[in-house]
C-alpha cells in the first residue's frame, strides 16, 4: 500500500485489521504524527521510506513498529522477486511449492514418447512429461522457471514418481500378495 504525500492525518485504528498488508510506501521526509493501533496487526509488514530518514521512522511512535524500515530512492521500492517453485510428481499428481507465500502458478506440461530402436522397428517406450513452471504474484516480479522432466509408465514404476525406488517394491510385493491392486 502506498499512502500519498496529500495525506495529513491518519486516524486511530484506520489499518488494524489489515492483517495481510506485507509493505506501506511513504514520502514524507518527517514521519506523520498518526493515531495509535493504525498498524497494530502490521507487525509483519516493511515500510518504505524516502532516503535519510529511516531513523525518524524507527524513533516515530507508531511507525518504528514495523517488522522492518527500508530506505528507498524514489516513490516506490524496488519490486521483489518470487522465489523459484519446485515441482514434484507423486501418484500421477504434479504439485508445485514456492517459498513465496500467495502465489499464482504459471505452467506448461508437454508429453512425449521416448522413441528407440534400430532399421526398421521404432520401439514406443515410457512418456516422459516436460514441465515447465514460474510464479507470479502481484506486487512481485515473476519468478525464475523450474524445469524438471519426468518419466512416467516406466517398466517397474509403481508409484508413478517417475524413478523405480523402494516404494516400487514394495507395491509390487503387496501386489503379488494380494493386498493391493494393481
Amino acid at each position: 500500500m502506498t499512502i500519498p504525500n496529500s495525506v495529513t492525518s491518519i486516524g486511530n485504528a484506520t489499518f488494524e485489521y489489515c492483517s495481510s498488508l506485507t509493505s506501506v510506501t511513504v514520502d514524507w521526509n518527517t514521519p506523520l504524527a498518526i493515531g495509535s493501533n493504525v498498524f497494530t496487526n502490521s507487525s509483519n509488514a516493511t515500510l518504505y521510506v524516502p532516503s535519510g530518514t529511516k531513523n525518524a521512522y524507527l524513533a516515530a511512535d507508531n511507525w518504528k513498529d514495523f517488522k522492518e524500515i527500508v530506505e528507498v530512492e524514489g516513490d516506490e521500492p524496488d519490486e521483489k522477486k518470487c522465489a523459484t517453485p519446485t515441482i514434484s510428481y507423486a501418484d500421477g499428481k504434479l504439485t508445485f511449492d514456492c517459498a513465496t507465500d500467495g502465489v499464482e502458478y504459471v505452467y506448461d506440461v508437454t508429453l512425449s514418447n521416448t522413441l528407440g530402436g534400430s532399421n526398421t522397428e521404432v520401439t514406443l517406450s515410457d512418456k516422459t512429461l516436460l514441465v515447465t513452471v514460474y510464479a507470479t504474484k502481484e506486487g512481485y516480479e515473476n519468478s525464475e522457471t523450474a524445469t524438471k522432466e519426468i518419466k512416467i509408465g516406466a517398466q517397474g514404476d509403481l508409484t508413478g514418481d517417475g524413478e523405480i525406488t523402494v516404494a516400487d517394491v514394495t507395491r509390487l510385493i503387496d501386489i503379488v500378495l494380494g493386498k493391493e491392486q494393481q
